[in-house]
């Protein structure tokens, strides 16, 4: 109806939301997992104020990982965005055993459409297991000794960290870019005044060009690159260091399998 003026109209509009939670469960099969299966259980906008949680489950024959997940992607209505996020995983090394549990806690701040920052605090206690020790070779209780980093390092390691990073994004798609450009910059600073055991800092970038060609094909050129240096005389945890192998990184090795020689290890 129209208003006694005459220059508005008076509309009441009847909205229903469509359903926002999803499951999903989904298994195959990798030359690096072998079989494995996948769990989802999420809600993005859960009691109606868009609040995104998700609950996650990955299990193979090398990994076993759970996850649960909270994310306000505007904190009092600003561009500002923070989270959590717990989990616990197992992942079988060509060495060693990882089983590690952990949380996390984020921010994030768009600076411009295309710019956005993060800051995360992480906290991770990891076991270092089913070793095969050189004194255990010797006396026959196993074959094949690890290096004697991972010697080293056998047992609970608990790493406090802090990572900043900043992004930009200018891809025409978050899921099928066909134009654009995608450069990320992150940093970890493990010890010093934030605790645990490892004490490192550790720098990686990403960097993907988007370029369009004729008949509705897309070419796509990354470069990675990352640095790791242990601080305050402790080593780097052998699972924080960098390892080439597998079909994400070298093809034909196995995962994580090239790396450097072990200066104890002679032919």
């Amino acid at each position: 109806h129209k208003s006694e003026e005459g220059n508005f109209l008076d509309l009441d509009v009847e909205v229903k939301e469509q359903p926002t939670g999803t499951f999903s469960l989904g298994a195959g099969y990798s030359s690096e997992e072998h079989v494995f299966a996948v769990f989802n259980l999420s809600d993005r906008n859960l009691f109606g104020y868009g609040y995104q949680v998700s609950a996650d489950a990955s299990l193979s024959g090398s990994r076993q990982t759970y996850s649960l997940s909270f994310t306000n992607p505007r904190i009092f209505d600003s561009k500002v965005s923070g989270g959590a996020e717990i989990y616990k995983t197992r992942r079988d090394y060509t060495e060693y055993t990882r089983d590690a549990y952990g949380f996390a806690v984020r921010a994030g701040a768009e600076v411009r459409k295309d710019v956005s920052l993060r800051l995360s605090y992480g906290w991770d206690k990891s076991t270092i297991e089913d070793v095969c020790t050189s004194a255990e070779a010797a006396m026959g209780l196993c074959n094949d000794p690890v290096s004697f980093l991972v010697e080293e390092q056998m047992g609970t390691i608990v790493t406090s960290k802090i990572e900043p990073s900043i992004t930009y994004d200018s891809r025409d798609s978050y899921w099928n870019p066909t134009q654009g450009t995608y450069a990320k910059l992150g940093l970890e600073w493990a010890g010093w005044i934030l605790g645990g055991d490892a004490a490192f800092l550790k720098g990686e970038t990403d960097l993907r060009r988007y370029v369009p060609l004729p008949l509705e094909t897309v070419f796509m050129a990354r470069a990675r690159g990352g640095y790791v240096k242990g601080i305050d005389g402790k080593d780097i945890p052998v699972y924080e260091r960098f390892a080439l192998g597998g079909v994400s990184t070298l093809r034909g090795f196995d995962w994580r399998s090239v790396g450097p020689v072990d200066p104890g290890e002679k032919d």
